[in-house]
């Protein structure tokens, strides 16, 4: 397993300190197993980028490891273009995890 860098965990605990109102609603229904499996929220993930061969980390609103399970939960800055695109990427990604 990859050693995940400590700013790459930084970002993830300050995501977690500022969830949003609706991550912060969807955390309280499925937290602490309330649907039979574990959810970790804002946990980074290593991926290899089979396009470039890079090492990168991309860190999930929600992540359910048994069901094999991401939960972005969107607001309205997914509407922009280039965030829109940035995401399409990281779902690439994330799809052979």
């Amino acid at each position: 397993m990859y050693h995940t860098p400590d700013y790459i965990v930084e970002i993830a605990r300050k995501l977690r300190e500022n969830m949003t109102n609706a991550e912060k609603i969807l955390w309280e229904h499925i937290r602490s197993k309330k649907l039979g499996v574990k959810f970790l929220r804002q946990n980074p993930m290593y991926v290899l980028t089979e396009d470039t061969g890079q090492h990168r980390f991309v860190i999930p609103d929600f992540y359910c490891k048994e069901k094999r399970l991401i939960i972005e939960v969107d607001g309205s800055i997914h509407d922009f273009p280039e965030v829109l695109e940035l995401d399409k990427y990281k779902e690439k990604l994330v799809q052979n995890l």
